[in-house]
């Protein structure tokens, strides 16, 4: 931990969760900004405990939300983790015919194999996001959470795989990432680009951008929200990820770091547009009752930039046709 800065009473301390291409970890603390608690959110703080945003430390072009990426040359395909039972109250949602038509793949690292630094909220944004998806109608047969140990490289292809074997051109189809990323240069892609971004599973193994974009590019959907919430997050815009009838929100462009919030326990950027923004419906703008993705994001977007005093922007790719609905 190191202070920053020292204004007004306001004590701004800074911790980083790792070395370069990690998510970052900063944290500003300051009052508590949470009108709402969602019962996504996890502990109370203790008395006398502040909220923390995250400050980003380093600056490099290309986009928001990106973390660690993946390797495709990992050995023996292990299988997809069982997905949760249902619980009570999760069966009535799940017998309509619009309901038979959505899928999702949700990725959540806070635990990394050694000697890789762990997230403190990252688990916590994948399964808060089924959560929500649950609570407005989804199925939970055919909602997929990946989490910590189980999110090896090969697990997180499996999972993209087995969201296009299961979609068709009609479906609504939502993939999330939260985790490290990793950036490099490399050719093995064959995009030439001058920065590639990564994925990086809890195997510390790497997916990378070209790679994650051809796997996607095979997923079938009328809408798909793709969602990433981590470091250099838009760097994951290749071809294969941006199609018709897609919308991408990343926690930050290329040029900038992704935070936590530990007070939270989720990052900042998905617990305003998805704890707050569509389970609280404090991103309704037109108050029909829905919250649209699309309304989540422009919500989300200025809370999120003044919570980590202008150091992280989230950004988007939006290729919807009108909105797009989770319900």
């Amino acid at each position: 931990m190191r202070s920053l800065s020292s204004s007004g009473g306001v004590t701004v301390v800074a911790r980083e969760s790792g070395g370069t291409g990690r998510r970052a970890g900063f944290r500003i603390l300051w009052g508590n900004p949470w009108e709402f608690k969602s019962p996504l959110s996890h502990n109370d703080p203790p008395d006398g405990a502040r909220p923390n945003t995250d400050r980003q430390p380093d600056f490099e072009p290309i986009n928001p939300f990106s973390r660690r990426g993946l390797d495709t040359s990992i050995g023996v395909r292990a299988p997809i983790p069982t997905v949760p039972s249902t619980t009570r109250g999760e069966a009535a949602a799940q017998t309509t015919a619009a309901s038979t038509h959505k899928w999702a793949l949700l990725i959540g690292i806070n635990n990394y194999a050694a000697p890789t630094v762990d997230n403190i909220g990252a688990r916590q944004d994948a399964e808060g996001l089924r959560t929500t998806l649950v609570n407005l109608g989804w199925r939970t047969d055919h909602i997929i959470l990946i989490r910590d140990g189980d999110a090896t490289a090969q697990h997180i292809i499996d999972g993209i795989r087995w969201l296009s074997y299961k979609t068709k051109s009609n479906s609504i189809v939502v993939f999330h990432y939260s985790g490290h990323e990793n950036h490099t240069r490399t050719l093995a892609d064959g995009d030439n680009e001058t920065m590639d971004v990564e994925l990086w599973a809890a195997d510390n193994r790497y997916i990378i951008d070209g790679t994650l974009g051809r796997e996607m590019n095979r997923v079938a959907a009328y809408h798909m929200w793709i969602d990433i919430s981590t470091c250099r997050a838009a760097g994951f815009s290749d071809y294969g990820m941006v199609k018709a009838g897609r919308i991408l929100t990343f926690s930050s462009p290329q040029s900038e770091l992704s935070y936590e919030d530990p007070y939270a326990h989720h990052s900042v950027f998905t617990w305003w547009e998805v704890n707050l923004g569509i389970y609280g419906k404090r991103a309704d703008a037109n108050h029909d009752g829905k919250v649209t993705v699309e309304e989540a994001f422009w919500w989300s977007r200025p809370y999120v930039s003044a919570y980590t005093r202008g150091l992280q922007h989230p950004y988007v790719i939006d290729r919807v046709t009108g909105s797009m609905y989770l319900n």
